[in-house]
């Protein structure tokens, strides 16, 4: 029966839509024609204009939505059907957002060329014949549809049939506060044995009681208000009315009745800017507030700051201002430390599990599960879930109900280059609207050693000018990184990519992501440089996902079939043989150096190959394993580590041995603990012997001893240089980002097609393979648009060695500016420079926002890592070839104490530094700093 039933869908599908509606619209006039109903027209594709009348249409993505929004901005007491098989965005939530429309979908069946239809469907007719107002019903041919039906007018406005819930009704559900409903109709369901949505959320809810429920947070980085919104969803899910908004926006607001108050922690102490307005009324405040009953959430890091009282600062000043002002406190201050087992997460258990209690809340555990559920899902968890890097990001990319995607998906779309971000510079406006965050999409082009040319550079170009930020930047994974480009824009950005011979595939996310290689031209040969680069392409791609899930969300038009068959003697891939399910416990970088250059900074990375060139031959790689810089402030379980030694391999046995390192990883590196799931993290706890070991057993080879090599320079070259594969030209681009007149030139270049493009990891350019008789145009666009390329008093020595990563706003990691920044803090240390003799000395500095150290100022020997708005961390004692890394010489530093800190040191070094002696090395010799030898080093001053 099973079997007939699908047969008889699939010959359905077969009849044209057109076809279908034809007999929907039949059926509709003979229902309508029983004596006693009554009776209303029924037309095709046009609405009449009558009230009670009917119109069927068919689904079609560039006429539909229109078609319906004319039909629900009259709000007639009149009725559209849509037929279709495939929806690419949702016609019934964009009917629901309309208010007061009556949606239902209904599952359409056709048996040869007729259509049968069941109780349900009549019952709908007969509903959205009565209902007094606009209706639009879905008829859906597809097999096993998610049926339901939304009457704004009933006590249970939403109601599950059966089915599958979408990650878009649930999206409408969170936003219309029909959650609760939803949940208590799958309960009863449940009861009855219903299959799909009805069984997948099921949870019990108790009555409603007297009095709403205020939650008011104050969230920079996401956490507060993550912790606001499932404690808001738990009150919903035990039948309490519930409100949640910032701090800010209730600055002006009655403090009264049962509120509930959760907010991080920013800077020493401070509140988030979403709650410094109401910080600031609450606290001048005189007036008593006897008439609130309140509980409140700090977030903190309890090893951010060394001085106590600066933990979790900003909610207990909250909470005791309250209890000062007459407030009743429902339950003592709880604390959530970022440093528990489960990070801030803990704590929020521990204050929902009292609080349950304080407030009588009668929904069971599994209400709140599902609450947590919905939301969030922990990285393995999502990566497994995903069906292999699917998730839900067809049906979530195509909804334009929402700028953002489901957090399960942000997980899932990382592995394919692609992050969510939002304005941060925005937020506090919007959440005053009461519009969501101004969400966009980032995308890092998967561009093997950095290697672009000019096609590939005038189509990144035209994205960014069209469908995104109008700005290129070059990141410190040697390619081009995408800004601010809309959801609705984001696949055919990616399908631009695509049809330029790119992609974004594993350019971040838990995999082995693009290879970085030496980009200097002059490192050696061309025919030498032209076999490196083949093997770390080699490497990349013998380590690339085997999965078709970005090609099947982000190219393919039409449905992707539930089978792949094997065609031609291809094999389709149904699983990961290297990956697996979860793929690797965190992101796992590789990279190609060619000495004398380690422009790449080799001993970050988890793998790093130094090639070996010996008699002008390539002879194979020293591999080293086990670097990597992220870590927390204050906290010594987690550092920057250099790589160790592995040996040498031969240059044909490098991808594997890529391979085995990652296997190693997967089955052995930790998976509970994000913090502690690097490569490094398991080098350090094992052993590099064991290490070796393991991966030997792996490869069937040994490795031998490592052969001799030594780096004499890391940073990229400005300026003209030439070899026989022709000139080439070394161009300073200030942090990676390609703008205004730099960007219009660029394009020129572009559009002449006379250089390649090669980007750098000190987020750099390099114009290759230039003909002679083109070198004066290329320098004439060059003076044309203002673009450095040359040492003079526009690229001093510590400019010409500065990079910066994005930062804010778009990050929501940062916490303090550093692209935006760093250029006006190297204006004032060139002034300091200048003081002393040392304008033209090349001194590296680097800044990031975070710890997460995308733009590695671990290594640089002047390393500034923020901590707070205008407030950084600030190490020394890095050397200028990358070999060993800085250690923290101050802390929470804000602009003018870092002139003050850095100007006598520089007075020192022009004063007392040996011949050829380099900055980091003069600190570490005077005693300035301690050397650091040893990861955990890297904390102690």
């Amino acid at each position: 029966l099973k079997f007939i039933g699908r047969l008889r869908r699939r010959l359905g599908s077969m009849v044209k839509h057109s076809e279908v509606a034809d007999l929907v619209a039949d059926k509709i006039s003979k229902w309508e024609r029983v004596p006693e109903l009554g009776g209303g027209v029924v037309t095709r594709e046009q609405w009449n204009g009558a009230e009670g009348s009917w119109a069927v249409g068919v689904y079609d993505p560039q006429t539909t939505f229109e078609t319906l929004h004319e039909f629900l901005e009259k709000q007639p007491r009149a009725r559209y059907v849509v037929v279709g098989q495939q929806f690419d965005k949702d016609p019934g939530v964009h009917a629901m957002e309309h208010p007061g429309t009556y949606v239902a979908t209904l599952e359409v069946v056709v048996d040869g060329r007729e259509l049968t239809a069941d109780d349900r469907f009549y019952e709908i007719l007969e509903e959205a014949r009565d209902y007094n107002g606009p209706v639009v019903l879905i008829a859906i041919l597809h097999e096993r549809p998610f049926l339901y039906r939304y009457n704004p007018s009933a006590e249970q406005a939403f109601t599950p049939d059966s089915g599958t819930m979408t990650s878009i009704i649930e999206s409408f559900l969170q936003r219309e506060e029909q959650l609760v409903l939803f949940v208590k109709k799958e309960k009863e369901m449940a009861g009855e044995g219903a299959e799909g949505a009805a069984g997948a959320l099921a949870a019990g809810l108790g009555s409603a009681s007297e009095g709403e429920v205020t939650v008011l947070y104050a969230s920079d980085t996401g956490h507060a208000e993550e912790c606001a919104r499932k404690m808001s969803r738990i009150i919903k899910l035990a039948g309490r009315p519930v409100q949640m908004k910032t701090m800010n926006s209730a600055k002006d607001a009655p403090l009264q009745g049962l509120m509930l108050f959760v907010t991080s922690t920013a800077g020493k102490g401070e509140f988030p800017a979403n709650g410094t307005g109401f910080w600031e009324n609450l606290e001048s405040r005189k007036e008593n507030v006897e008439g609130l009953t309140f509980s409140t959430l700090s977030l903190g890091d309890s090893k951010y700051w060394p001085e106590p009282e600066h933990f979790a600062a900003a909610g207990r000043r909250l909470h005791q201002k309250l209890v000062d002002l007459g407030g009743t406190p429902l339950l003592d201050i709880a604390i959530s430390d970022e440093q528990d087992a489960d990070g801030y997460r803990t704590g929020f258990s521990a204050w929902e599990k009292e609080l349950r209690k304080a407030m009588s809340l009668k929904a069971g555990d599994d209400a709140g599960a599902a609450a947590d559920e919905a939301p969030h899902k922990t990285p393995e968890q999502a990566k497994y879930d995903s069906n292999y890097l699917r998730g839900t990001l067809s049906t979530s990319l195509r909804d334009r109900t929402t700028g953002g995607i489901p957090q399960p998906d942000q997980v899932v779309i990382k592995h394919h280059g692609i992050y969510q971000q939002d304005d941060r510079d925005m937020r506090a406006e919007r959440q005053a609207l009461g519009l969501e965050n101004a969400f966009s999409f980032m995308i890092r082009v998967r561009q093997t050693a950095g290697d672009g040319n000019a096609a590939q550079w005038r189509a990144i170009d035209e994205i960014a000018s069209t469908l995104g930020k109008p700005n290129l930047k070059i990141t410190t994974r040697q390619t081009w990184q995408l800004q601010g480009i809309q959801k609705h824009n984001l696949i055919e950005s990616v399908r631009m990519i695509q049809r330029a011979c790119m992609d974004s595939i594993a350019a971040c996310g838990d995999v082995a992501r693009m290879v970085c290689c030496t980009s200097n031209p002059m490192a050696t040969t061309p025919a030498l440089m032209d076999e490196c680069v083949h093997y770390t392409k080699e490497i990349h791609d013998h380590c690339l996902p085997k999965t078709r899930a970005w090609h099947e969300i982000f190219i393919l038009d039409d449905a992707v079939p539930n089978k792949k068959y094997k065609v031609g003697g291809s094999t389709p891939f149904e699983e990961e043989p290297l990956y697996g399910r979860t793929y690797l416990p965190r992101k796992f970088k590789m990279a190609v150096a060619i000495p004398p250059y380690n422009d790449v900074d080799i001993y970050t990375h988890d793998v790093g190959f130094i090639a070996i060139i010996e008699n002008n031959q390539l002879k194979g790689f020293n591999v080293i394993i086990g670097g990597g810089l992220g870590y927390t402030h204050n906290n010594r379980a987690t550092f920057p580590r250099l790589g160790s030694m592995l040996g040498f391999i031969e240059k044909d046995k490098a991808k594997y041995v890529a391979e085995m390192v990652i296997a190693v990883q997967r089955d052995h590196g930790c998976r509970s603990d994000r913090k502690h799931a690097r490569l490094k993290y398991t080098v350090h706890d094992h052993g590099i012997d064991w290490y070796r070991a393991q991966v030997e057993d792996l490869l069937g080879a040994k490795f031998e001893p490592a052969r001799p090599f030594e780096f004499t320079e890391r940073s990229d070259p400005v300026g003209w240089m030439e070899n026989a594969a022709g000139h080439h030209l070394g161009i300073y681009i200030e942090e990676g980002r390609v703008a205004g007149r730099e960007k219009e030139g660029l394009r020129k270049l572009a559009d002449r097609d006379i250089c390649k493009f090669r980007m750098t990891c000190n987020q750099g350019l390099i114009l290759t393979h230039i003909k002679t008789e083109d070198k004066a145009v290329v320098e004439s666009i060059m003076e044309e648009h203002g673009i450095r390329y040359k040492r003079d008093e526009r690229v001093s020595g510590l400019r010409s060695a500065s990079n910066a990563c994005s930062a804010l706003p778009l990050c929501p990691l940062a916490f303090s500016e550093a692209e935006r920044y760093l250029p006006d803090l190297v204006s004032l240390l060139e002034a300091e420079a200048r003081r002393y003799g040392l304008f033209d000395e090349q001194i590296s500095i680097r800044m990031t926002g975070c710890p997460n150290s995308c733009g590695r100022p671990e290594m640089a020997e002047i390393g500034l890592v923020g901590r707070a708005p205008g407030s950084y961390n600030l190490y020394l004692g890095g050397d200028h070839l990358g070999t060993r890394a800085n250690r923290i010489y101050k802390e929470g530093l804000e602009e003018a104490q870092i002139i003050e800190e850095v100007s006598p040191l520089l007075g020192k070094y022009a004063a007392n530094r040996e011949p050829g002696e380099r900055f980091g090395n003069f600190l570490v010799r005077s005693g300035v700093v301690k050397p650091n030898n040893y990861g955990p080093d890297f904390h102690d001053f």
